[in-house]
């Protein structure tokens, strides 16, 4: 298992669905097998467990047209444990961190 960072972004949906503008950005502290499974688990996870697909630009995302939401995964960075600890610390600090772990 490795370890990444993803980052996530949070955009609005307009009434016809298209992406309307940021919300948000974050960065989710991932373990999985391989950089795809860690993208797909990051969006999922931080969508509170919305249904990841492919959209047009080949990003994994998650779609909650009802509440006019939309999460994308927009790129991953593998990080050595050195550099996992210094993000975790200050982020979510050592021994409070929330992380995404894969299967």
């Amino acid at each position: 298992m490795a370890k990444y960072i993803v980052t996530v972004k949070l955009r609005a949906l307009d009434a016809d669905g298209i992406e309307a503008g940021d919300i948000n950005t974050v960065h989710i502290p991932t373990i999985a097998k391989d950089e795809a499974t860690a993208i797909k688990g990051a969006v999922v996870y931080h969508s509170d467990g919305g249904q990841a697909q492919e959209n047009e630009r080949l990003e994994m995302e998650c779609k909650e047209p009802e509440r006019g939401l939309v999460w994308i995964a927009t790129r991953a960075l593998r990080v050595t444990d050195d550099e996992w600890d210094i993000f975790l610390c200050v982020t979510d600090g050592l021994t409070d961190a929330k992380v995404c772990k894969t299967i």
